[in-house]
């Protein structure tokens, strides 16, 4: 028993080590990552020039239109955002591409400051503020307001950090759709051609006429296409390695995601021969799968019902819900649980289908 799976095992990873290396010579996958690199790179360097030129942030909870607020504002030496609802001031915080300050004033606060001059705040810090130095962007405002007002202000910071929400627009929903479009992509597109280059070469005849079954070529080439669908989900995170608070779950969202885009990598090689022809269809299915997850949450009522119930169900918009959490400061059970066996089911029933398929090929 386990002679034969120590052979199983060992034929898997001779197909997987080879197409690893295959790939590694294969100008077209290596121009991919390396243009994913430097996509993130310049998207990147564009945000840190500007923080390193930007105001201190704060978003002030106003309720009562304070004078004081107004103050602050004509001087201009903070970069202000005013709101008069928390949740407002909340969601904004935990959307902000920069480490932010967010303050609560009650709503008499400028008849406080006629009795008291010096007044204690409850403030808050996005996880950006908190992953730098809180204490000292805090420092900085409170002395940025008590040098433009004859009144003192001291923030007396909760202990909860804002973290951006599942439904975020921001930053992180940027990051979700970067990360899904890239491992479909590469992930998918990897597979396709390692077959279509061994059927070209007739390297394949040779597999399944060998000892070698057909699970194991599927399970070769799904581990080959996984290994770059890590690769490429890990490049996207650690450019953006500021957001992620769930490393375990991103490690299984890009698990996750990777089984699914080579399942569809696969089958776009099994059934075309010509890389023309499979280049067309995988970009009209591409487009399918990545559309729904640009659009998000742009879909409303105006859809038809039909689309409105179908969409949650696609594989790379269950991906994409699970890829938001990562950013998340809690995770909500419901969401990841309901979106996995989506991700999870279609990449089984596709690699089933390839299977079947191969089996076909054989006769």
């Amino acid at each position: 028993m386990f002679s034969n799976l120590r052979r199983n095992l060992n034929a898997v990873l001779t197909i997987a080590m080879k197409d690893i290396v295959d790939s590694i010579t294969n100008k077209t996958i290596l121009s991919l990552v390396i243009g994913l690199v430097f996509i993130m790179f310049s998207g990147k360097a564009l945000p840190w020039i500007l923080r390193m030129q930007a105001k201190p942030k704060l978003v002030v909870h106003d309720p009562g239109n304070s004078v004081f607020v107004d103050t602050i504002a004509e001087e201009g030496s903070l970069g202000l955002i005013v709101t008069t609802q928390v949740e407002e001031m909340l969601t904004y915080m935990g959307d902000a591409a920069e480490p932010v300050v967010g303050i609560s004033l009650p709503q008499d606060f400028d008849q406080l400051l006629n009795t008291a001059t010096h007044q204690k705040v409850s403030g808050w810090v996005n996880h950006l503020a908190y992953k730098a130095n809180p204490e000292e962007l805090i420092a900085t405002i409170e002395r940025i307001i008590n040098l433009e007002s004859t009144s003192q202000l001291t923030i007396e910071i909760n202990e909860q950090i804002v973290y951006p929400q599942p439904n975020s627009r921001g930053q992180t929903s940027m990051i979700t759709i970067v990360a899904v479009i890239s491992l479909i992509t590469i992930g998918g597109f990897l597979t396709p051609h390692l077959l279509i280059e061994e059927k070209e070469k007739h390297t394949l005849e040779v597999l399944l006429v060998s000892p070698v079954s057909y699970s194991q070529i599927v399970i070769g080439k799904v581990i080959t296409g996984i290994f770059y669908g890590i690769i490429t989900g890990l490049i996207v995170l650690l450019f953006n390695i500021d957001w992620v608070i769930h490393w375990d779950i991103a490690f299984l969202a890009i698990f996750c995601g990777a089984v699914f885009a080579v399942s569809v990598g696969l089958l776009m090689g099994v059934v075309f021969d010509n890389p023309g022809t499979m280049n067309l269809w995988f970009g009209i299915v591409i487009l399918f799968l990545i559309i729904p997850v640009v659009l998000g949450d742009s879909i409303n009522a105006n859809f038809p019902v039909f689309l409105r119930w179908i969409i949650p169900w696609i594989p790379s918009v269950a991906l994409s819900e699970v890829m938001k959490l990562i950013f998340t400061g809690f995770v909500p059970a419901d969401i990841l649980w309901r979106n996995l066996p989506i991700i999870v089911g279609a990449s089984v029933l596709l690699l089933w289908i390839v299977t079947l398929l191969l089996r076909r090929t054989d006769r």
